[in-house]
């Protein structure tokens, strides 16, 4: 077979599409796969040029073409035909010269098939990329040289270097900080032997110089041989928790009266802070990493230790703060109040933290408080019994009083009187004086037996404090005195709206007395005047009974309130003196406070502040 006649034969049977063209781009011949493939006939596509069947034909190839034909017979590009039912499908054309000149022969080979499976491939790439730009975690792709295959957005977003800047570029010299060159090679070697996962950490250098810490996890992908083809890592940043364990850390050392410890559950020290070494004498380097039982612990403190750690895995809570038994390096006890409780530790083991304050002198104070206490309580007993012998000697006095004592003066006073009512007559004047001295001075004798029994009754009085009107019982005790007294001139004024927390009976008593006392020292004024006011003073309120009678030193004011001191004679103002030793009585029963002020001829002024009610203001 001849040239030519081979040549036929390739044309007619090769599994491609073939045409003859002209020089002009007209279709001399097509083979059977182009008429198949076009949905034409041979003679339908002879009348055609190569351009009706191709979208994309640029005349400039066939100018190419020509002007190359010298040094290159044959050019390829990719373009489009048109079936005979208008659709386009891919191809990529070879245009080959002829000898000659004369003609050129086109092979059209379809890529419909191989265009497809590129657009899966771009879709499939794509949706990865995606895929891992949405993952919050960082991922980075290294071939086996340490350069840069992928570099997801998290790694753009932390470290301000775009994809295409670093993409080829290798991570080592891009991203790690010269200090920790040789521990990231060290397990980039370890990588590409096939040694995976391995968790590590690194500081990574952003664009502005600054660093972000990140924990990472590696791994590899290896191919049908079994060897390592690229690096992937996958990683978060962790510089806040850096910071935060920094922050810690930084707490933890400077904290100077807390003694903080880390222990392991078998009691082996992991970690030991400088107040630790200030409170028990051992230095870090000489706890940690050993068992307590050799340095702070032993006995009941390493007993009540272990009990601490068993309840907080039995409870599932902190331990509540208790003393425990502590040794110093030197030898001498430490007490320390001590709150426990578990963190997670490494290796997903449970670790306890320990605080520690120094007690051992607050202890000790307790100790000889309590001994003091105990102390004072037998005192308070003994006391107490004395006092209650006192009282029952009381109340056989007041019995006495009472009874033995008030017969002989009712005798004394009787006698007298029917002494004088039978013989006066035959009595000299002298006898008929003292005769009536003696029923003066009995007379004045029972009324003293009074107040001191009024004086021991309020001494053992319960105190029954409910809210009282004092304006209204000034009142009252102001017309009782003046019904009892109604020559006397006297001007008295009560303010409106005072009122007290106290027992109404023995306030009576107090008021009775302070009234009493005005209205006994204004006798000698033709127009006395009496007041009842409330005052407040440094932020409690006095009830203050004021007079213009005969006043009194102040620097006697102290002896006002003991019994039987009186600041006056007799022959000046009658009285017992009792009655305001009775209103100190009836203030010290209500812890109440009582002031007294006054100037000779110038009047006096009694204040008596009383407690006000549980959840009142004063």
């Amino acid at each position: 077979m001849d040239a030519p006649d081979a040549f036929q034969a390739l044309f007619r049977h090769a599994g491609e599409a073939m045409f003859r063209l002209r020089r002009d781009g007209g279709i001399v011949d097509a083979n059977e796969v182009a008429c198949r493939r076009l949905g034409r006939d041979r003679a339908a596509l002879c009348v055609l040029r190569l351009a009706d069947l191709d979208p994309d034909h640029k005349s400039a190839r066939w100018a190419a073409l020509w002007a190359a034909r010298a040094t290159a017979r044959t050019l390829t590009y990719p373009g489009r035909q048109r079936r005979a039912d208008g659709t386009f499908f891919p191809v990529e054309i070879s245009l080959t010269l002829l000898p000659g000149d004369s003609e050129v022969v086109a092979v059209v080979r379809d890529r419909s098939r191989e265009v497809t499976a590129e657009a899966a491939l771009r879709e499939a790439q794509g949706f990865a990329d995606r895929t891992i730009d949405a993952i919050g975690a960082l991922i980075v792709v290294l071939d086996r040289e340490g350069r840069i295959l992928r570099f997801n957005a998290a790694c753009q977003a932390a470290t301000g270097w775009g994809a295409s800047e670093v993409i080829g570029q290798p991570a080592c010299d891009l991203f790690i900080p010269p200090a920790q060159r040789e521990a990231f090679r060290s397990v980039f070697s370890h990588l590409c032997q096939g040694d995976f996962p391995i968790q590590h950490e690194h500081d990574w250098l952003r664009r502005d110089g600054s660093r972000v810490s990140i924990a990472w996890s590696s791994t590899c992908a290896v191919d049908a041989h079994g060897q390592v083809g690229f690096i992937i890592g996958t990683g978060m940043d962790i510089s806040r928790q850096r910071r935060v364990e920094q922050t810690l850390a930084a707490i933890i050392d400077q904290t100077p009266n807390v003694a903080i410890q880390i222990y392991d559950r078998d009691g082996t020290i992991r970690m030991w802070n400088p107040a630790s070494t200030r409170l028990y004498g051992w230095a870090a380097d000489e706890t940690t990493g050993r068992p307590a039982s050799e340095t702070v612990l032993r006995g009941q403190g390493l007993a009540d230790l272990w009990a601490a750690f068993a309840g907080i895995e039995r409870d599932g809570r902190q331990f509540c703060p208790a003393v425990f038994q502590m040794w110093h390096r030197d030898g001498h006890e430490v007490l320390a109040l001590s709150t426990i409780f578990a963190i997670p530790g490494t290796e997903g083991r449970r670790q306890f933290v320990r605080m520690d304050v120094d007690v051992t002198e607050r202890v000790r104070l307790q100790e000889a408080l309590s001994v003091a206490n105990a102390q004072l309580e037998r005192r308070v007993l003994a006391r107490t019994a004395d006092l209650a012998a006192i009282n029952s000697e009381l109340e056989s006095f007041s019995y006495s009083v009472s009874h033995d004592l008030r017969a002989p003066l009712r005798a004394i006073d009787g006698f007298a009187t029917a002494l004088a009512e039978h013989h006066a007559p035959v009595m000299p004047q002298q006898a008929q004086d003292l005769l009536a001295r003696i029923r003066c001075a009995a007379a004045r004798m029972g009324r003293l037996i009074d107040d001191l029994l009024d004086l021991s009754r309020i001494s053992r009085r319960p105190v029954a404090p409910q809210p009282v009107d004092v304006s209204a019982l000034a009142r009252e005790l102001a017309s009782e005195l003046t019904l009892a007294n109604p020559g006397r001139r006297v001007e008295f004024h009560a303010e409106d709206g005072i009122a007290a927390h106290a027992d109404p009976g023995l306030l009576r008593i107090a008021m009775t007395n302070l009234l009493g006392n005005a209205w006994k020292f204004t006798a000698k004024h033709p127009q006395a005047r009496i007041g009842v006011s409330i005052e407040a003073q440094d932020g409690i309120d006095w009830i203050v009974v004021t007079d213009d009678g005969a006043g009194f030193d102040q620097h006697s004011a102290d002896r006002l309130f003991t019994a039987f001191r009186r600041l006056h004679a007799a022959h000046e103002f009658e009285g017992s003196g009792i009655g305001l030793a009775t209103v100190a009585r009836v203030v010290n029963r209500h812890s109440g406070r009582l002031r007294a002020c006054g100037e000779p001829g110038r009047g006096a002024r009694f204040a008596m502040h009383l407690p006000p009610a549980p959840g009142n203001g004063s």
